[in-house]
């Protein structure tokens, strides 16, 4: 059979590679068989060092050596950078990291100094500790408000709220134990003649369905406001779906408005406001990157119901304002 040397048996024959795989099988030859020992038998003994020596020296031509001239050529150094790049940057290996934060922060820092260089970390700092959710155990999710503005049987000087409040707690894990906080601040009267009925009333929360009993309830005033503060201990759920029915005795000239801001990442806010026609409503956005959708207010015998839709993410200190005109 007459084999041809062509143009690409020249090249890999007198390629670096090949010249070192065939160096590199030599000397390992000669390193096992003891060659040396049989061309020079006064010179070197069978078990003399010199033939350990040219077999380590054969193997790292086909291991090291090898393997650096792969690295120098360009063709294998960008499938070994992509594939190296593709560990580095799968999901699994960065799960596995400790440092996410900071590996996060390093290369978002990055970004914000190309535009920002001043300020980049103050940019920094504020994302990474207020809104990423690296130190929240839970969040919400269909978040509803229904308030019913009525006039006040006990002070003509008041407002009564009726709220009924309903939304998803989802916690990381099912073991995390939360300590669930609703709480409220109410503006005193300014007129001491008139009778502060202040006040807010929790008549009915449930979770999941059922009623509890054991809610820490916090009442205070000093010469402000009124504060109430309600908390619930949760665990052994992966989801907790709340109701609660509360109501409020709100002093209309000292509380004009109501904000609302969240404590925590609420996934889908739905505000319905109940009240006579005649009472003008002013709803605002407050610091949220999407605006409230307005929903088509309905009017029946004199009640007007006026509702207000976020469907996006509402993050902490983001909220609403209601102005009662």
């Amino acid at each position: 059979m007459e084999v041809k040397i062509t143009k690409e048996w020249l090249k890999f024959i007198t390629n670096k590679i090949f010249l070192f795989f065939v160096i590199g099988i030599i000397l390992i030859t000669i390193g096992q068989t003891a060659a040396l020992y049989s061309i020079f038998p006064y010179w070197f003994s069978p078990t003399n060092i010199v033939h350990t020596v040219i077999k380590s020296i054969g193997m790292t031509l086909l291991g090291s050596g090898v393997f650096t001239v792969i690295l120098k050529s360009s063709e294998y150094s960008d499938v070994f950078s992509k594939i190296i790049g593709e560990i580095i940057w799968s999901k699994k290996f960065i799960e596995k990291r400790s440092d996410k934060k900071e590996m996060w922060s390093m290369i978002s820092k990055i970004i914000y100094e190309e535009k920002f260089p001043l300020i980049s970390d103050e940019i920094e700092d504020i994302i990474t500790s207020k809104y990423f959710p690296t130190t929240h155990e839970y969040y919400i999710d269909d978040y509803q408000i229904t308030i019913n503005i009525e006039e006040n049987s006990e002070c003509p000087e008041f407002f009564r709220h009726t709220e009924t409040v309903t939304f998803n707690l989802r916690p990381t894990t099912s073991k995390v134990r939360i300590s669930y906080p609703l709480k409220t601040s109410i503006d005193l009267p300014n007129n001491h003649n008139i009778e502060d009925v202040t006040k807010c009333v929790i008549e009915e929360v449930k979770i999941n369905g059922e009623s509890i009993k054991n809610i820490i309830i916090e009442e205070n005033k000093d010469e402000k406001y009124y504060y109430h503060n309600m908390k619930v201990e949760l665990i052994n759920s992966e989801n907790y779906h709340f109701s609660i029915k509360r109501y409020k005795n709100i002093c209309k000239k000292t509380n004009p408005d109501k904000i609302f801001q969240a404590k925590s990442i609420i996934k889908g806010i739905k505000l319905t406001v109940i009240c006579q026609t005649g009472i003008n409503i002013g709803f605002y956005s407050s610091g949220t990157v999407d605006k409230f959708k307005v929903l088509e207010p309905q009017l029946n015998n004199g009640i007007t119901v006026s509702s207000w839709q976020h469907t996006g993410l509402i993050l902490p200190h983001q909220g609403f304002i209601l102005i009662f005109k």
